[in-house]
């Protein structure tokens, strides 16, 4: 084999790679740019839930809060087996 042949090959398996690097990289981006977007629903819902909480748990404590807690009753004991 010459060296042009030999130099040849070299870039020609150089440019496969390099445009396979690229494709990857072109998947990688999309992938994020999806998994991104995919994340933004579930922490909108988890933050406005924090927020709801936090005002929430502010009113309870307030001097004479808008919210009640609701009294409950007492639950019976269950019993571990006749002696």
């Amino acid at each position: 084999m010459s060296l042009c042949r030999l130099t040849e090959c070299t870039n020609a398996s150089r440019a496969v790679r390099n445009s396979l690097l690229k494709e990857l990289r072109a998947a990688d981006a999309k992938e994020l740019t999806a998994l991104r977007s995919d994340v933004e629903a579930p922490v909108r819902a988890l933050h406005k839930a924090q927020t709801e909480n936090r005002q929430l748990r502010q009113q309870l404590a307030a001097p004479d809060p808008k919210v009640r807690s609701l009294p409950t009753q007492p639950r019976p004991r269950a019993s571990r087996g006749r002696s």
